[in-house]
């Protein structure tokens, strides 16, 4: 995910994952406290498993960031050379 948008998803698909994402959270702030902790070794692999899915976060958005970084400068580039702005100057 890249700021709550699923890598490579669909604009679609994207939102309404982040819509899921959203309702998950309120119905987080509304659990009643006696259920946390009334499992702890289920409490333990959730932890481990939203632990897990940051760092799967990370690993795809790297990638992504680096390529959409690197095709801004391509396209800065370009744009340089049709304008003529890298060209330069004669004096004469």
């Amino acid at each position: 995910m890249r700021n709550g948008f699923p890598v490579g998803a669909p604009p679609e698909m994207a939102c309404l994952l982040e819509e899921i994402r959203r309702e998950n959270d309120v119905c987080k702030m509304d659990v009643v406290s006696t259920c946390v902790g009334a499992d702890p070794e289920l409490d333990e692999f959730m932890e481990t498993y939203c632990d897990m899915l940051v760092k799967y976060k990370s690993d795809l958005t790297r990638p992504f960031d680096e390529a959409t970084t690197f095709l801004s400068k391509i396209e800065t580039q370009l744009s340089d050379l049709c304008t003529g702005s890298s060209l330069p100057t004669l004096s004469g």
